[in-house]
């Protein structure tokens, strides 16, 4: 039993208690650990992240598992941690430290940080840029990740009566190791370096935070590894168990307040399910090459029934090359499509106007085919005076391109006059 003066609570475990939990406080992390049917709440909380993080994410119709990923992450991530502690634990004589009763506790407390993850239920993608609101997001990560760490070493230094310092470490290797990992197993755009890919803001946004994590997260592993080993080493204070398992209940309001965010969850499927759906059936379409129903299919519907972020098929800062993009904009231009769905396929060629013509100057192995593709797209899907004036003028040099022949220079010429003209 504890050492100290505070006794297990038996209260139910109410709104209030959440509240302070999720500050830290001693009671309440004493009453959630005690309180058995608390890992049940705490399921609910997960299970409603899966809204929060997916109703404007995915297509759940149809990729309905996307509304499980935290509840596996979490019980994969818990585990490790749980055993990393029982590791910790066994030169600090905890007796009563059951394995699986302890397992349920831990799983107990690492459940009920999730509420934090309904910050990621903001949608900035609706109000900001793409590479702005990419950038959000990802703050929005570290500033959740960072207040969850903090909170499960204090939640446990209190439940072991262990010393926060060794929890600390021990919490920090965890979670530098599972950043690592992540950093390098989920799939990313490709660095800037390699093969002269040009991403888009969104994609540059996100391949600096990973090289950031991959970077940093390296360098301090071993710190976080010699300092867990270190403060094991100088801290003896034994561990205790602060609280066992009671037959303490979960409050009717607290209980609600969980429904009522499963319910909010559900209520914000209306916001980006429509969104994620057109978005599916259009990948779908584009992956197995049937470009004519794709841009047909895409036609039907304004930019506003997409996702505000959207990179349809191929993804080019992820390496992708099919469906081939000329191909794309020539059915487009067959189909007479509208703007909005050439500019999105006009930004992938590249975010550089005059990289995008040089790329496709004649030569004997393509000849005119591909200039004259991007020539027709340009023509059909960017405004020329949508072009800032060192773009305009850098064209201009192009068209004095000896591998240009006079028709074709006299095309460009004519398309970028007409903003001379007004």
């Amino acid at each position: 039993m504890a050492t100290d003066d505070v006794a297990i609570p038996t209260q139910p475990v109410s709104v209030g208690t959440l509240l302070r939990f999720l500050v830290g406080s001693r009671e309440a992390i004493l009453r959630v650990a005690s309180c058995r049917q608390a890992l049940w709440l705490g399921l609910v909380f997960v299970l409603s992240t899966g809204f929060a993080r997916e109703y404007d994410g995915a297509d759940l119709w149809h990729e309905s598992w996307h509304l499980l990923l935290p509840l596996a992450a979490s019980l994969g991530t818990s585990f490790v941690l749980y055993c990393l502690v029982c590791l910790a634990a066994v030169p600090h004589g905890v007796d009563e430290l059951r394995f699986w009763r302890g397992y349920r506790t831990l799983l107990t407390l690492y459940w009920f940080t999730a509420p934090l993850a309904w910050l990621y239920a903001i949608p900035v993608e609706r109000f900001l840029s793409a590479g702005d609101a990419t950038a959000a997001n990802l703050w929005f990560l570290a500033a959740v990740s960072v207040w969850r760490v903090l909170l499960i070493t204090r939640a446990l230094s209190v439940w072991l009566n262990a010393s926060f310092v060794v929890i600390f470490f021990l919490v920090m290797f965890f979670a530098d190791s599972v950043a690592i990992a992540l950093a390098f197993v989920t799939p990313k755009p490709i660095f800037n370096i390699m093969g002269g890919v040009r991403l888009s803001e969104p994609d540059q946004v996100l391949v600096d935070a990973v090289l950031m994590v991959q970077v940093f997260g390296m360098m301090s592993w071993l710190v976080w590894l010699i300092g867990a080993i270190v403060a094991l080493s100088v801290i003896k204070k034994p561990w205790t168990v602060a609280a066992a398992p009671a037959p303490c209940r979960v409050s009717k309001p607290l209980w609600a307040l969980a429904a009522a965010l499963v319910v909010l969850g559900v209520a914000l499927l209306p916001i980006g399910q429509p969104e994620q759906r057109h978005a599916h059936i259009a990948e779908r379409l584009l992956k197995s090459n049937q470009l004519e129903a794709a841009v047909k299919y895409m036609s039907e519907f304004p930019r506003e029934a997409f996702p505000p972020i959207w990179d349809p098929p191929p993804r080019v800062g992820y390496g992708e090359k099919e469906p081939d993009i000329m191909e794309v904009l020539s059915m487009m231009i067959r189909y007479d499509a509208t703007r909005w769905m050439g500019q999105l396929y006009i930004d992938k060629l590249s975010q550089n106007p005059l990289e995008a013509f040089q790329d496709a100057l004649p030569d004997a192995d393509t000849g005119t085919a591909q200039f004259e593709g991007l020539m027709s797209a340009y023509e059909k899907f960017v405004p020329v005076d949508s072009l800032n004036r060192q773009q305009w003028e850098e064209l201009y040099g192009i068209a004095d391109n000896p591998k240009l022949d006079l028709a074709l220079r006299k095309r460009l010429t004519d398309y970028l006059s007409a903003r001379e003209n007004r």
